[in-house]
């Protein structure tokens, strides 16, 4: 249960937390979580579909992780958000998952060319989301090589 005003993360919206807790929050919504992102909350990104103007679909939201620190803040927040609202007999292991992906992401990112860094982040991220919808989190710390395969390995830099 979320406490009513005054929970942990202020920048955060309840809503945004309920979703992250219960493992359904969009990761091209990551960006939502950077503390910086109330300052930039009001610039929306435009995009010309046939002759016209429109607002610009989730996926374009990407743009918003130009590099590794504008994605890892955000995802950072995240998982820091997880483990608080965790049991206290599983935030230490949680924690441990985490960190280990982290770890993963940036060597990934060293590696390869960024956008597909990107979309292999949020691939990741979506099948780890199904996991945990089932109660299984050990996953965040294991390489999943069907995905480098198909969205890392052409990328190397």
């Amino acid at each position: 249960d979320l406490p009513s005003l005054d929970h942990p993360f202020p920048h955060v919206e309840e809503a945004t937390i309920a979703a992250i807790i219960s493992h359904t929050f969009n990761p091209y919504h990551l960006f939502k979580l950077d503390p910086c992102h109330h300052e930039k909350q009001q610039k929306k990104t435009l995009q010309l579909i046939g002759s016209s103007l429109e607002i610009a679909s989730d996926e374009t939201a990407l743009k918003d992780f130009k590099d590794l620190t504008s994605l890892m803040v955000p995802l950072m927040v995240y998982f820091e958000i997880i483990v608080h609202y965790a049991p206290p007999s599983s935030a230490g292991e949680l924690s441990k998952l985490f960190f280990r992906y982290s770890s993963h992401l940036h060597k990934v990112a060293l590696e390869y060319i960024w956008s597909p860094v990107v979309n292999y982040h949020v691939h990741f991220f979506l099948h780890r989301q199904q996991e945990m919808r089932r109660g299984y989190y050990d996953f965040w710390a294991k390489q999943d090589s069907e995905l480098a395969s198909e969205h890392l390995h052409p990328y190397r830099k």
